[in-house]
């Protein structure tokens, strides 16, 4: 009975030995760490992620790490040295790099794992690989997140400047927008002034028109060149005539000599006025042949006559205008001269003399008269073809000028348009240099510091909230090792120790179970308290509840023993059997390792028929704690349900057998 009672710490005490704290051993997993980063240049800086995790990793001591060629991870994998196998390839930092292209490529972490050898060593390598993809993860998000940081640096600096820009060019554009104003009433006033100028080129058009009519008139005056010849012809028969006379002629009259003096005064004031005249003719005739000129040259018969020059050949012909009027008056006189001559020959001697000498005098001023009086006449012919294409060019001139007013009218009803639109865009650029300012300052209130990069890198801070208290793997087990033993303690015992057999005979059926449950109750109990004290005081488990822990322990030794008990006093071998199939149905239902979620629909079934399933939610409480004290106290009110429903049948079969003896024989050999 004393190494029966060893049973449940025999089986609870070596495994939970063997497996207490596995997790807090990996230290002594050999896995292998690979590195041929060759290192690349991210934001002009140098970055090898490979040998930073390396690094890191010579550091860390969670798992056996060892830091080997790519050949000598492969033969350690194939020996079964290694548990896992962590390659950084060549091209790793490069990709990392590539985050800033136009193109990244992911970076990838290579591992190599070996379920096979174990499937839990496995699990444990790719917790592990797992911290070094996330070790990896934030330092390539920190190197980005500074460049990035970096680079709202310098775009806060920019900021700054483009708001300083806009607010000068604000400033420009409400120069603009005044010179726009001005812009505006300039032209108004060109459309005022155009159309001042249309009316002004109406009445030159008209002028012209005017002047063209007078050159026609005073061309079709002037005499023909066969007049000037027979003029000229005149003038010298006169000249001969007159040198006759002068010789004919001894005593003019004194009427006679009073109208050759006369004749002599008109003649000199003739002289006078073509001497005055020659300057302003020669200047007109000048004029006219650059008119006429101007007017061959332009290939159209056209040209541009200015105010001047207009001014100049009206003098012209004023001048000649009173030379023709001055020999006209001349020639009358000296028909009136020439009829006295004929009717007071007598008193013309002494005049002729004086005539001669007049006459003399007045033959080169005629010629030369006469010749610039043809120069005149080719050049009013050139005038009047230029006055021509002056008309014709000064309406053209009108009806363009007509077009510039209706234009100039358009451009001053739309001028306002463009002074509200530069208003507008003055207030725009405005707004914006104050949005600018505003980013900028906004960008230099950002951080951009190393803790800004860390925390970008890290955004989220896992904050767990645990409920109770699972230091590591034993903790985790312990209630499904220790009710598991309890069972496992009470098959064993039932199995060696003779339940069956009586060694005396019994009064009543409650003597009976009486007898019975006195022996099966002490093992329980010697078992029960031995698991307790081996498990605190040597394996180190301390309960979140001791007082919980001590009952619910006594309880589930009690509730399976006499389980057991009763289908073996009941059914002998038998009952052993349906006690093992009952500890085989309660290992896959009693949701000792995983959720009972996770199994079938069976197991999820019969979980709560089943003592083990309230013994390790009783004893989880007890050890961990972190739920309701009413999950444990209805837990042990389901195991002393199973307790008493146990007694009350084995009890009930003793009433029922009475004092009949079982089939045995008996320790002193009789039947």
């Amino acid at each position: 009975m004393l190494v029966i009672s060893f049973i449940p710490i025999m089986y609870s005490g070596f495994f939970l030995g063997s497996i207490w704290d596995p997790y807090g051993q990996t230290k002594n997993l050999p896995v292998a760490l690979v590195n041929e980063d060759g290192g690349a240049v991210l934001n002009g800086q140098t970055l090898n992620v490979g040998q930073s995790v390396q690094q890191k990793l010579k550091d860390n001591h969670d798992l056996g790490w060892e830091f080997v060629s790519k050949k000598q991870a492969s033969s350690g994998v194939e020996s079964g040295h290694f548990y896992a196998v962590v390659e950084i390839p060549s091209d790793f930092s490069e990709k990392v790099a590539s985050i800033t292209g136009s193109q990244p490529q992911q970076a990838v972490i290579n591992f190599t794992t070996t379920p096979a050898k174990n499937y839990i060593g496995s699990l444990v390598s790719n917790q592990a690989a797992e911290r070094v993809k996330s070790s990896v993860s934030e330092q390539v998000t920190k190197a980005y997140a500074k460049g990035v940081l970096e680079s709202i640096d310098k775009l806060g600096v920019g900021l700054e400047s483009a708001a300083n820009g806009t607010a000068q060019l604000h400033s420009g554009l409400a120069q603009f927008h005044g010179g726009v104003q001005a812009y505006a009433g300039g032209v108004n006033q060109l459309a005022v002034g155009q159309h001042s100028l249309t009316d002004g080129l109406v009445q030159l058009n008209g002028g012209a028109q005017q002047l063209q009519t007078a050159l026609r008139k005073m061309s079709n005056g002037l005499p023909s060149e066969s007049q000037v010849a027979q003029l000229t012809s005149g003038v010298k028969q006169l000249q001969t005539g007159i040198n006759q006379l002068n010789y004919s002629v001894y005593h003019p009259s004194p009427a006679i000599l009073a109208q050759q003096n006369k004749v002599q005064t008109e003649a000199q004031a003739l002289a006078q006025t073509v001497q005055a005249s020659v300057v302003d003719l020669s200047t007109a005739g000048a004029v006219v042949k650059d008119l006429g000129a101007q007017a061959m040259a332009s290939g159209h018969g056209m040209t541009t006559i200015t105010l001047p020059q207009i001014s100049k050949i009206s003098q012209a012909l004023g001048k000649t205008q009173t030379i023709t009027t001055q020999v006209a008056t001349l020639l009358q006189d000296l028909q009136t001269l020439t009829r006295q001559l004929s009717e007071q020959q007598s008193q013309l001697q002494t005049g002729v003399a004086a005539l001669n000498s007049g006459v003399s005098q007045l033959v080169p001023n005629v010629n030369t008269a006469l010749n610039g009086y043809n120069s005149l006449r080719g050049a009013n012919g050139q005038l009047l073809s230029g006055v021509t294409s002056l008309s014709g060019s000064l309406a053209k001139a009108q009806a363009g000028s007509q077009k510039l007013a209706d234009g100039a009218g358009v451009l001053s009803n739309r001028s306002g348009t463009l002074v509200g639109s530069s208003a507008r865009l003055a207030n725009g650029i405005d707004v914006l240099s104050v949005k600018l300012a505003d980013a900028s300052n906004k960008l230099k209130a950002q951080p951009t510091g190393l803790a800004t990069q860390e925390h970008i890198a890290n955004p989220v801070k896992s904050e767990t909230t645990a409920k109770g208290d699972v230091p590591n793997y034993g903790y985790a087990l312990a209630p499904y090792v220790l009710s598991l033993s309890l069972f496992v303690g009470a098959i064993v015992l039932n199995v060696i120790y003779p339940i069956r057999k009586t060694f005396a005979d019994q009064e009543s059926a409650f003597r009976w179970w009486l007898a019975k449950t006195s022996v099966v109750g002490l093992a329980a109990f010697a078992q029960a308290t031995i698991l307790m004290l081996v498990m605190v005081y040597c394996l180190g488990l301390t309960p979140e509840h001791p007082v919980h822990f001590i009952g619910v322990i006594y309880m589930t030794s009690f509730v399976y023993m006499s389980i057991v008990s009763f289908m073996v006093i009941t059914l002998d071998n038998p009952g052993r059997f349906l006690a093992m199939v009952l500890l085989v149905l309660q290992l896959g239902s009693s949701e000792g390792t995983f959720p009972i979620q996770t199994a079938n629909g069976f197991f999820q079934a019969i979980n709560p028929l089943v003592p083990m399933t309230y013994s390790i939610r009783a004893l989880r409480q007890s050890i961990s704690g972190g739920l309701d004290n009413a999950f444990y106290d209805s837990s042990m009110w389901a195991l002393a349900g199973f307790l008493l429903a146990a007694n009350l049948l084995m009890i009930s079969f003793f009433i029922y057998r009475g004092k009949r003896k079982f089939a045995h024989t008996s320790v002193d050999g009789d039947d």
